[in-house]
């Protein structure tokens, strides 16, 4: 079978997964919310809706979130760099446990005093209304930790797990619905429980399933130690050389120089993919550096100077010690 083959039937196959999905989702959805009604009643019903709908709020945000850290994955595993997909995976999922604790003092502040101050809620029900934004809080913000795995499955093409889960959901949700008619104790306290109990089963099997299947699924703290940097001469003057070890750019390995001194003003910027070195043109002159991170010593690495193709126009150079330990260009292993 062709590669174009094999694509075809893949989109076909997660064609299928995904209408089916939407059709059960759809159908399980339509029964559910009538049974809600009539074991909830109209009261209870509508206080949920209005105090627990801060979840289905939330999950439009959510699903902006998927698609969006869904992308860098996907882009990262059409590079086919593991140690980029890693990165991307672990800074995804830093970001939405920072996004998902802001989120939660933002609620638990602002947000029940909202409830205490402005909500019109029926006598008695106060309590039942405090569990249901408090399980529907935390059920939200669990969901949203365990975006970056639901993006990594979806990068992956993993439709039919991603259809099994939804319907998992949808199936679930409504066995609660159907148990609600024989619970004693407070319907709404329950539903808003065993909803929140639903939306942790499906992040721990989210979570194992990527973990299990996919090797980027483990976070690391990321510390990016490619710099862009901004260069600049305060007192003398030097020769810089600037390389480009961009391994798909149409000038890797090429260069190009320019002088800087302190009487001109000027300013060399440095992107990330760029090597560079100087010259020193006059005794005492100062290089000044500004630059995106902080120096580590265990990611310091570097390039022969003398090994670019590039005349220095110096018979006997004076290198440092660091200098003289960096490989040549042409063995040098580039990072991009």
């Amino acid at each position: 079978m062709s590669s174009d083959q094999q694509v075809n039937k893949r989109i076909a196959k997660n064609s299928i997964f995904l209408y089916i999905r939407m059709f059960v989702t759809m159908a399980i959805g339509l029964y559910a919310s009538r049974v809600v009604l009539q074991v909830l009643g109209a009261s209870d019903y509508g206080l949920y809706n209005v105090v627990g709908g801060v979840l289905t709020l939330f999950t439009m945000f959510s699903a902006a979130l998927t698609v969006g850290t869904q992308r860098f994955l996907s882009y990262a595993i059409g590079e086919k760099d593991s140690e980029k997909l890693k990165r991307t995976f672990s800074i995804a999922f830093g970001l939405h446990v920072t996004l998902a604790a802001i989120i939660l003092v933002l609620a638990e502040t602002l947000g029940l005093w909202f409830l205490y101050t402005y909500l019109n809620i029926p006598d008695g029900r106060l309590t039942a209304a405090v569990w249901v934004y408090q399980f529907s809080i935390i059920g939200f913000l669990v969901n949203l930790v365990q975006v970056p795995f639901q993006s990594c499955l979806i990068a992956h093409e993993r439709m039919n797990m991603y259809a099994y889960m939804s319907i998992y959901d949808a199936v679930m949700k409504l066995l609660i619905v159907l148990m609600l008619m024989w619970v004693d104790y407070d319907k709404l306290i329950t539903y808003a429980f065993l909803i929140f109990a639903v939306n942790i089963t499906s992040v721990l099997i989210y979570n194992y399933y990527c973990r299990k299947n996919f090797d980027e699924c483990t976070f690391r703290i990321v510390r990016d130690w490619q710099l862009t940097k901004v260069v600049y001469v305060s007192k003398g003057k030097i020769k810089d050389v600037v390389v480009d070890i961009r391994k798909n750019s149409p000038t890797y390995r090429q260069y190009f120089d320019i002088e800087l001194d302190d009487q001109k003003g000027q300013y060399l910027y440095i992107p990330k993919g760029f090597a560079h070195g100087f010259l020193s043109l006059e005794e005492g002159s100062i290089v000044n550096y500004a630059q995106t991170s902080c120096y580590s010593k265990d990611n310091d690495c570097g390039i022969d100077s003398l090994s670019v193709g590039y005349d220095w126009g110096v018979a006997n150079v004076i290198r440092s010690g660091r200098d003289l330990t960096f490989e040549k260009l042409s063995k040098f292993n580039s990072p991009f």
